[in-house]
């Protein structure tokens, strides 16, 4: 049992510190955006943030997962 907790307060900080990074990238992602409506249309900036955004929910699944007691059941895609 101890050994299932371990793994949860460490993936839990895992994920924490992923999101942390992921949200200053996103953010400088809307300041770039803001900055230069034209990047919009890239598609290669369109598949980053779309890219940065897929990370971060699959992140807030974890998160939500490892604070359940039960699991959690969603539709994925892989």
């Amino acid at each position: 049992m101890e050994e299932v907790l371990s793994l949860k307060r460490t993936l839990s900080y895992i994920s924490h510190e992923m999101l942390n990074i992921l949200t200053v990238m996103m953010y400088s992602a809307k300041t770039i955006e803001n900055d230069n409506e034209e990047i919009k249309k890239n598609e290669h900036w369109n598949y980053l943030t779309k890219d940065m955004k897929y990370m971060t929910d699959v992140l807030k699944d974890l998160a939500i997962y490892n604070h359940s007691k039960e699991p959690v059941k969603r539709k994925c895609h892989i």
